[in-house]
This record gives C-alpha cells, sequence and structure tokens, in this order.
C-alpha cells in the first residue's frame, strides 16, 4: 500500500505518538508512508495523478489539504476523512445543525455575528465559539450579559449556546471505525491538556456516536458529550483527534487504513473488470 498523509503545515515539536507509531506499523508490514507537510510540499500540476497513492489519509483541517485531498477525490482516490465531512465537523455551526437535523441532543444554539446579538429570551450563562475553535481556543463562557462588551468588537460569525447545568465531566467518545473508546475529564476550556479517566461506553453513546459519524461523513473522529441528569447532550465534535488515551489506537488506526485501501482497491479492480467485460 501506498499511503499519503495530509499532516500539518509544518513539522510538530513533539509528534503524535499515536501517529508516529501508526506509520511505523504500517513501515514494518511493508507499506510506504509519504509525510506531507504544506511548508515543504512540492508544488503539484492539476495534470497530475493522484492515483499512485493507494489512500489519502487526511488529518489536517486546514485549507490547503482540504483542497489537495478534494482534488485526490476528484482523481478517484479515497480519503479518510472525506475533506466534506472534515469541512462540515470544522464549523461548529454547520456541524450542530447536522447533528440536530439527525435527531442529536445539542444545546439551544444559535448563529449571529456579534456575541451581543444572541437572543434577548435568553437567560443564564451561555458559551460563545468561533466556528474554527479547537483546543478551547475561541471558547469563551459568559456568567453575565455585561461580560460581552469585551466582545463587542469581535466580528464572527459566531456560534452562541446555552450553557448547561450538567455533572462538570466531558465525556469524549473517540471512535476508529466501529471501535469506540470513552474518557471523562473534567469540564474547563482546557480540559484537552488533561489525563481523563476511562469509562465504558453505554450502547446509547456508542450508538449516537456512530451515528454522528455516518451523518457527517467521518470515520475517524471524536465526539464530547455533556451529562444533564441523565440525557447526555452533544456539544463538538473533532475530526481525527490526538487517541493519546486510546488503548492499540496506533494499530486499529494502521488495521483500518490497511482495510479501507484494501477495499478501495478491490472496488476498482471491480469497476475496471465490468469495463472490459462490456467493451
Amino acid at each position: 500500500m501506498n499511503l499519503f498523509v495530509m499532516l500539518a503545515i509544518s513539522p510538530s515539536a513533539e509528534p503524535n505518538p499515536v501517529l508516529q507509531g501508526a506509520f511505523q506499523i504500517l513501515s514494518d508490514r511493508g507499506h510506504r508512508v509519504h509525510l506531507g507537510f504544506a511548508r515543504d510540499d512540492q508544488p503539484r500540476s492539476l495534470d497530475q495523478d493522484w492515483r499512485d497513492y493507494d489512500l489519502v489519509v487526511l488529518k489536517s483541517r486546514s485549507d490547503y489539504w482540504l483542497s489537495k485531498a478534494e482534488i485526490a477525490e476528484i482523481d478517484g482516490v479515497l480519503v479518510v476523512n472525506s475533506p466534506r465531512g472534515v469541512r462540515l465537523a470544522k464549523n461548529k455551526v454547520v456541524s450542530s445543525k447536522v447533528l440536530f437535523a439527525s435527531g442529536e441532543k445539542i444545546p439551544r444554539s444559535w448563529l449571529v455575528q456579534c456575541p451581543q446579538d444572541f437572543p434577548i429570551e435568553v437567560h443564564g450563562p451561555i458559551v460563545i465559539k468561533r466556528l474554527d475553535s479547537e483546543r478551547g481556543i475561541g471558547v469563551h463562557e459568559i456568567f453575565d450579559r455585561s461580560d460581552l462588551t469585551a466582545y463587542a468588537n469581535n466580528i464572527g460569525p459566531w456560534l452562541v449556546q446555552e450553557r448547561l447545568q450538567h455533572d462538570g465531566f466531558d465525556y469524549k467518545i473517540y471512535v476508529i471505525g466501529t471501535q469506540i473508546h470513552g474518557v471523562r475529564k473534567r469540564f474547563h476550556s482546557k480540559s484537552y491538556l488533561d489525563r481523563g479517566e476511562i469509562f465504558s461506553v453505554p450502547n446509547e453513546l456508542r450508538e449516537r456516536a456512530l451515528k454522528a459519524g455516518e451523518c457527517l461523513g467521518l470515520t475517524v473522529y471524536g465526539i464530547d458529550f455533556l451529562k444533564v441528569d441523565t440525557e447526555y447532550f452533544a456539544i463538538d465534535i473533532n475530526p481525527f483527534p490526538g487517541f493519546r488515551q486510546f488503548p492499540s489506537a496506533a494499530e486499529l488506526l494502521a488495521d483500518f487504513w490497511i482495510e479501507k485501501a484494501t477495499n478501495a482497491q478491490s472496488q476498482i479492480q471491480a469497476r475496471y473488470a465490468r469495463e472490459e467485460t462490456e467493451n
């Protein structure tokens, strides 16, 4: 298998150990892995074909790699996650609407140009999020409407959500294909830096997590829930998280990529065979 991984703008000083492990497993099994960094990427003419790769892995959310991933798809190469799914997931408003339309429970939400524009009937604390916020950057909890004056000049758009009175934990569900793993963390704006505790994912959350990925077109992702009394509410979805607390994640990723590439090649060969028969 010849694999191209769209990683980031430039190499990280602290590479993700899960990804490094997956790449090593693939290499040990005789597969070729090309790591793509936008800063070092060579210009590629649009008439050049991506079909010399069996699979493209889209790790980055940057417009540069999203555009290249879409070009690879046009050339008929399978991309995981799909560029469309990543574009949907990185936009907090659109992903929230997709989840809501699918029947998922989410906090009451509004799209506004300025945080001060949220509906007057909303009382109590709110959360405001930049559309492309991640790792807590661009996410702010507002407990008093007067605090919004600090964002008067911060033109959006913004996603405004009611702040749920939850049990204080962030229930993170990590998904690789159909493999599910749950980590529970104390909820705060920098909780992504914390190590959480593993928890057994209830069947209800498992089904909801898989359905969310299906609706958005994601197969490798994380989804966060908050628990209010006995109800869970989805508050965020992350295409391709770090998986640092997902046991055997490196091997699961490597196996999943091999499976997807193998299935894609089988489908291509079957199509060629049909075309030859028809001709």
